[in-house]
């Protein structure tokens, strides 16, 4: 099947861009890219042109709401490609089973670099990555419950009592070869 056969009925013009697109280098193509995965539901591979460093705006987390979805670091996603995440509030949020991160470093994030919340059946692995001068909660955050409805349209958090209420057994987070620096 062709790439543009996956865009059959969607309008959208980065549509066709993020399934022909073989390597990101910026925050909005991959956030384009990745949004478009989730509507057509299909399991996807996102690759991170080596040598990049994708800036965030303060509050654009990239959802990762799709079984099977990876982003990787050049190829073969190995973090002496240096592919950079860099700045947000969060960067990843990821709330569905089998997702992947491979070799990317993420740094300065002021809330968490991830956020795996949601379905008690998902999964991260997160292989390779370095997680480096993240100065918020936490490097990485799983919490199976309700904290994607405790933020305002602005993107400002709300406190709710009711958001951080335990749903039930969190999500499965496996890290393997990987490595925290100066987290402040």
């Amino acid at each position: 099947e062709s790439d543009n056969n996956l865009c059959a009925g969607f309008n959208a013009s980065f549509c066709e861009a993020a399934v022909t697109l073989r390597c990101y280098s910026d925050w909005e193509s991959l956030s384009k890219a990745v949004e478009t995965a989730n509507i057509l539901q299909e399991p996807a591979v996102f690759t991170l042109c080596e040598n990049s460093v994708l800036e965030i705006p303060t509050f654009s987390p990239i959802r990762l709401n799709i079984p099977d979805i990876t982003i990787q670091c050049g190829s073969n996603g190995n973090s002496e490609n240096k592919c950079i995440i860099e700045g947000g509030t969060t960067q990843l949020q990821v709330s569905k089973d089998r997702a992947k991160l491979q070799g990317i470093t993420m740094t300065k994030s002021s809330v968490a670099a991830v956020h795996v919340i949601g379905e008690e059946s998902a999964s991260l692995l997160i292989e390779d990555c370095i997680f480096s001068e993240n100065f918020g909660l936490a490097a990485i955050i799983s919490y199976n419950g309700s904290l994607i409805d405790s933020f305002a349209d602005d993107g400002e958090m709300v406190p709710q009592v009711e958001a951080f209420q335990d749903k039930g057994n969190d999500a499965a987070v496996t890290v393997r070869d990987s490595v925290f620096v100066a987290q402040n």
